[in-house]
């Protein structure tokens, strides 16, 4: 799968990254998608929409950075076979904790912990996924779509987990 991202970030961040030609992955399995090097597929506006509302970057230290993410080990949430895999993994691990005696003293299974563990079996390149845009997510189990019911609302976000598959002569900013 090859996949033209926009990763949003500072301008300071930005100019590091075109410089040194690599990005740093972040966050933790907290995150959505776990953690990694999040973009959106060809998507510049999206990009910059997120820094400014969820990061609350100043429109003028907002620089939108592409860069081409290409691998055959992806796990696409779109794919059916996949979305299937992922739901049943959730199924299951809050199958688990639901069984253990200080259960209540688990943080909420977040998407990002079961993709963590779902990576360290399969061992794909990035995870795939469609974010919906309205913030209907919020009232969900999981903020992962099922691709039978995806329409205009959502963005496709990836996340990279081994920063190898971005192109580093393709990186611009």
């Amino acid at each position: 799968m090859r996949v033209i991202g926009c990763h949003g970030t500072t301008r300071t961040n930005a100019g590091s990254i075109c410089t040194t030609k690599c990005f740093l992955p972040s966050g933790s399995e907290k995150d959505w998608l776990g953690s990694g090097v999040y973009f959106y597929d060809n998507n510049q506006e999206a990009a910059y929409a997120f820094c400014k509302s969820v990061k609350r970057i100043a429109d003028e230290d907002i620089v939108v950075v592409t860069a081409i993410i290409d691998s055959v080990f992806y796990f696409n949430l779109l794919e059916i076979e996949h979305y299937n895999l992922f739901s049943e993994s959730v199924k299951r691990f809050r199958e688990r904790v639901a069984k253990l005696k200080n259960a209540k003293c688990y943080p909420k299974i977040l998407d990002g912990h079961v993709l963590e563990a779902i990576c360290k079996e399969i061992l794909f390149d990035f995870v795939y996924a469609a974010f919906n845009v309205n913030n209907n997510y919020k009232r969900a189990e999981t903020r992962i779509v099922n691709p039978n019911i995806i329409d205009s609302d959502y963005n496709n976000v990836l996340c990279v987990k081994n920063v190898q598959c971005i192109l580093s002569d393709t990186i611009r900013g």
